[in-house]
């Protein structure tokens, strides 16, 4: 996905892309009253939070939102799916283990690691990670 412009048709010059963007590519002109997307040094990580805050829909981009966002049948309703408890018992536990072993890792539970790593969180919903 990458972010292509403004639809100034649709724009309401709410201003959310430009307190929502961590990256500040959104600016606003001098009288105020027109918002520019302003990245000439690609800095955009096409997180997405300027489309999904943009209740507008003004936000102009291309690609397949879809290539990158996976869902399942009832995402809408997770917390049926995970309970608060487990969730909670999950994230307490989670600890960060540096006792490395000299051992091979098999390929095919790398590719899980590293597809796990790609939706995991992160500061700015980076899902355009690649590993190799």
């Amino acid at each position: 996905m990458s972010i292509v412009g403004i639809n100034y048709e649709k724009c309401s010059i709410c201003k959310k892309c430009i307190t929502d963007c961590t990256r500040s590519l959104f600016k606003e002109d001098s009288s105020g009253k027109v918002i520019r997307l302003a990245d000439e040094m690609n800095r955009c990580n096409f997180c997405g939070k300027c489309v999904a805050i943009c209740k507008e829909n003004a936000i102009l981009w291309e690609g397949n939102w879809e290539d990158d966002v996976k869902s399942y049948p009832g995402v809408e309703k997770y917390e049926e799916n995970v309970s608060y408890k487990n969730l909670m018992q999950l994230l307490m536990a989670k600890r960060s283990v540096r006792q490395y072993k000299i051992k091979k890792i098999p390929q095919e539970v790398l590719k899980k690691v590293f597809e796990a790593m790609r939706y995991a969180s992160s500061a700015d919903n980076r899902r355009a990670w690649n590993f190799s």
